[in-house]
């Protein structure tokens, strides 16, 4: 993490620069994003480095521009992810290839080893990925803002959606071992896990860094806004489980009452 983004983290939280805002280029000081034209080829390229190298000074970039750079970050954002869900679907082609060979070697399965036509589940698979993802973002961006709204923050809905794209792109540090995972087994299996467990607390950490750029949040506030979704389901989980409990114990009961206490005579 790059000194400026320490720096944000352990600052109290900052109110977002709006559009327009402090004078930068002809009228004096530094030239920053919210004087730049709109470059797509260039916006591309400078938020999808900068969110691993610099995520501050990134997400910073998107909320001070005077329009959400939606164009850039949705490339950025629906690449990585077409690029992902290729990865992953390529990976558990090979597993369901390799479970059918056995049976079909094992003679589980009449007619020897299938032929596995899964080319076309994987486009399939990509193409719902890329329809699905924008409203997927939008449904979390409207729930994180919501919540960071009763906890204080003050921002535009519409950043911190182009925010929340981009903190989607360390998701990338998982392909390599999709690649790998049909032909490595339990190790591949594993070292995937530990990875995705690493993505995850990396996303979580650009969220907050996110939530404090669009909101303008104290640290502690973005944390718990960050992690309002896996509490929600979370409880959510909770909820239902209990529920499923008290309906299987009341059919239970239904089905075997309790016998009469004896009568005295």
């Amino acid at each position: 993490m790059a000194p400026d983004d320490r720096q944000f983290l352990d600052s109290p939280g900052e109110a977002p620069a709006p559009a327009g805002g402090p004078a930068g280029g002809p009228t004096g000081g530094p030239t920053d994003g919210r004087h730049r034209r709109p470059n797509l080829a260039g916006d591309f390229a400078d938020f999808f480095s900068g969110i691993f190298v610099a995520p501050t000074r990134t997400l910073r970039d998107v909320v001070g521009r005077p329009a959400p750079p939606f164009g850039a970050v949705l490339l950025a954002y629906l690449l990585a992810g077409l690029i992902v869900d290729l990865s992953g679907a390529a990976a558990w082609k090979e597993v369901v290839r390799g479970l059918l060979t056995g049976l079909g070697e094992s003679g589980v399965l009449a007619g020897g080893v299938p032929d596995v036509p899964t080319g076309g589940l994987v486009a399939a698979g990509a193409l719902t990925g890329l329809v699905a993802r924008p409203f997927l973002l939008a449904v979390k961006t409207g729930f994180l803002a919501v919540v960071a709204s009763l906890l204080g923050g003050r921002g535009d809905v519409s950043r911190l959606f182009a925010c929340l794209a981009l903190t989607y792109l360390p998701a990338l540090a998982v392909v390599p071992l999709n690649l790998a995972f049909g032909s490595q087994g339990a190790l591949g299996s594993g070292l995937a896990t530990l990875v995705g467990l690493g993505v995850v607390v990396w996303r979580l950490v650009l969220d907050i860094l996110a939530l404090r750029a669009a909101f303008g949040l104290e640290t502690s506030k973005a944390v718990l806004v960050a992690l309002a979704p896996t509490l929600a389901l979370l409880a959510a989980a909770i909820i239902l489980s209990l529920v499923w409990a008290g309906a299987i114990a009341w059919t239970v009961v239904g089905l075997y009452p309790p016998a009469a206490p004896p009568v005295i005579t």
